[in-house]
């Protein structure tokens, strides 16, 4: 009896065992299964990292056109004041001596029928001086004696030879005492001392006149 009870427990505890056994096998099974599926759902779940879109590269911007400063306008320069040489104090005894260039160069300035009206300084500050200028003489013709000339730049016999003068390179002279012409050659050369004056003679702008020597003296010859 004792014997089949021993069986029977040996029974009774291997089944126990057995189904034990496979009751941890089915639980070790169940739980492989979860690990795989839940691998599995996490791998599925795993999304793909976004992909860089592709962004076309900015074109470089174009340089703004160069703006260059306005070149400032430069002051016209003022129109130099022709430089004279004239010797002496002006006076009497020590007259300037004034040469034709001086004279000349009032056309800059002076020339009424172009509109230029203003008379240089060079030659107001002659005004009231006394002068000596040498040129060539111009006098009545046919007269023996004479109290008025012209002096001259150039040679002009008063009608016919040589080169007629313009207002710039010719004075009007009025001698002190007049002069005697007879035996004299028709075209004269010498030097004129007088008191000088810058006296415009204008004819509807036409200038007949400019220069004039008073009271002066007459020394013939170079």
């Amino acid at each position: 009896m004792r014997l089949f009870w021993s069986f029977i427990l040996i029974l009774v505890v291997g089944g126990a065992a057995a189904a034990w056994w496979q009751s941890g096998a089915n639980v070790r099974e169940e739980r492989g299964e979860s690990s795989v599926t839940t691998g599995a759902a996490a791998s599925e779940s795993r999304v793909a990292p976004p992909q860089p879109v592709p962004v076309p590269p900015t074109p470089p911007a174009e340089p703004a056109p160069a703006v260059s400063a306005p070149t400032p306008t430069a002051a016209p320069a003022p129109e130099a004041t022709p430089s004279f040489v004239v010797r002496g104090r002006g006076s009497a005894k020590d007259p300037f001596w004034v040469d034709w260039d001086l004279l000349l160069s009032a056309k800059e300035t002076y020339d009424p029928p172009a509109g230029k009206r203003e008379m240089p300084k060079q030659i107001t500050m002659l005004n009231g001086a006394t002068v000596r200028i040498t040129g060539y003489f111009a006098a009545p013709i046919g007269e023996e004696s004479t109290s008025e000339l012209l002096v001259m730049l150039n040679k002009w016999d008063g009608c016919c030879l040589g080169l007629p003068p313009t207002p710039y390179d010719a004075v009007e002279v009025r001698l002190a005492e007049p002069v005697r012409l007879t035996g004299q050659h028709v075209i004269r050369y010498g030097t004129v001392t007088g008191r000088f004056s810058a006296d415009p003679f204008l004819v509807a702008d036409f200038i007949m006149g400019l220069y004039r020597i008073e009271d002066a003296r007459v020394e013939w010859g170079g």
